[in-house]
């Protein structure tokens, strides 16, 4: 029989336990995106019908146009991981030779076609009630964003004008539906970790020390889930809708014998549609970006100054710890932070250099003062060192 031992090495992590970004009502974050490359997985999203007393309960949906129409509440059953071949999956959409989700998918509609979904790690900065002002002392707290191809190809269109996001703070909110997550996404023409070397660093070694696995992303993402218990799921499903089909729906959950069945295909493709976002309570955020204007021709961040840096101090407090996150360091009165209106038309395109790579992980202390000269000498550290592998 095992025994162990009251070690840090042996504390279980689950990304379950991970902080994730999630907005209240009428919520805005500044979050900036210290990964260039998301992990991506296939999944399943799995409903059926509500049954309460043997049965099935409807509700009203309301269209976009305004019209409403009738169908059985869903329960949400799991969102397992799509066992088919990464390559099959993007080449034809379903794998029915190796996942027997898939297999059903390809036949009807009670369970959908894997989609993709992506994520990572942000950092999410405190700012000033109501408002995308980075409150003082500086302190950056390490989070989940879990995301679909909706937000993914929306990144997409910042980077291709905006060049890196690690240089760029995201504006999200005000939250209009905290269910659904859905807030407008806004581009700004800085990136509030990077106006100081005492930031620069902190934000680093934030990252660094509380950053999860590949591993624990992807089970972040969705469950890795045998057949047997899939095929389990799969079962359930459909004798849900076999029993939802077996009678008429009406308002407030009654029913009557059907006369002609209701088709579940023709109902589930219908609510996929009207209910964009129920899939992914944290990810289906809506809306144009926010309205930019010309910066400044000197607010542009260049990667040479970066690059040049030779001091680089320790933060003067210790790492913020993600659960309850500590008052760090005081920010220098001239590093404000960018509102909401404070953003600009895409700087000059710079080279795909990773800031992070010019962060030291344990950096010499040195007294605090103004950042070095643009241009001068210092080695440079790779980001493998800063991560220490």
């Amino acid at each position: 029989m095992p025994r162990t031992t009251f070690a840090e090495e042996n504390r279980s992590v689950t990304s379950t336990q991970f902080p994730k970004l999630k907005l209240e009502k009428d919520e805005r974050a500044r979050i900036v995106c210290v990964e260039k490359d998301p992990l991506f997985e296939y999944v399943h999203t799995l409903r059926a019908p509500k049954i309460v007393n043997g049965i099935a309960e409807t509700e009203l949906i309301e269209r976009r146009d305004g019209t409403k129409f009738e169908a059985f509440k869903l329960d949400f059953i799991g969102r397992p991981l799509c066992l088919g071949d990464m390559g099959i999956l993007q080449e034809r959409g379903v794998d029915p030779k190796n996942c027997p989700v898939c297999e059903v998918a390809a036949q009807n509609d009670t369970v959908s076609a894997p989609e993709r979904r992506f994520a990572m790690h942000i950092i999410k900065y405190a700012t000033r009630p109501g408002s995308f002002d980075v409150a003082l002392p500086f302190t950056p707290t390490l989070l989940l964003w879990a995301f679909t191809d909706t937000i993914y190809n929306k990144l997409i269109d910042f980077a291709k004008e905006w060049g890196n996001l690690q240089q760029h703070d995201l504006l999200l909110g005000p939250c209009t539906n905290p269910t659904y997550q859905k807030f407008d996404i806004g581009v700004a023409a800085k990136a509030e970790w990077l106006l100081d070397d005492q930031r620069k660093n902190l934000t680093a070694v934030t990252f660094k020390e509380n950053k999860l696995n590949d591993a624990q992303l992807s089970e972040f993402i969705g469950r890795k889930v045998d057949t047997k218990w899939l095929r389990d799921d799969l079962d359930k499903i459909r004798q849900r809708w076999q029993m939802a089909n077996g009678m008429a729906a009406t308002p407030g959950g009654a029913t009557a014998a059907q006369t002609s069945p209701q088709d579940p295909a023709a109902v589930a493709a219908e609510q996929a549609a009207l209910t964009v976002g129920l899939d992914d309570l944290l990810s289906q955020q809506t809306g144009a970006a926010v309205p930019v204007t010309p910066p400044p021709a000197e607010a542009a961040v260049s990667m040479e100054d970066l690059l040049g840096e030779t001091s680089r101090p320790e933060p003067v407090a210790e790492p913020v710890v993600v659960a309850a996150p500590q008052p760090t360091i005081e920010a220098p009165s001239n590093g404000s932070s960018v509102a909401a209106t404070e953003v600009a038309a895409p700087p000059v395109a710079q080279p795909e250099s990773d800031p992070l790579l010019a962060v030291t992980a344990v950096p010499e202390p040195v007294p605090a003062g103004p950042n070095p000269a643009p241009g001068s000498s210092g080695e440079v550290v790779s980001f493998d060192d800063l991560l220490g592998s």
